[in-house]
C-alpha cells in the first residue's frame, strides 16, 4: 500500500486579540505545489496586511502545513 502525497500549504491563522487564551483558527491557505513557495508566501502576506487594517482586533499568522 502507498502512502499518496499530501499538499503543501501556507495557511493564514487568525484570533481574536481581545479575547484571552483564545485558540487560532485558519482563515484562508495558499497551495505551495500549485503556486511555488515564493508565490504562496507572498499571497499569504498580501492576505494579512489587507486584513490586519480591516480588522484591529484580530491577529494573523501564516503556518505551514499539508493535508
Amino acid at each position: 500500500m502507498t502512502e499518496e502525497k499530501k499538499d503543501q500549504w501556507i495557511m493564514v491563522m487568525i484570533r481574536n486579540k481581545l479575547i484571552p487564551d483564545r485558540e487560532w483558527g485558519m482563515e484562508i491557505a495558499f497551495s505551495v505545489d500549485s503556486h511555488g513557495i515564493e508565490q504562496a508566501m507572498r499571497e499569504a502576506q498580501e492576505y494579512i496586511d489587507a486584513k490586519s487594517r480591516l480588522f484591529t482586533n484580530c491577529e494573523f499568522k501564516m503556518q505551514g502545513g499539508e493535508w
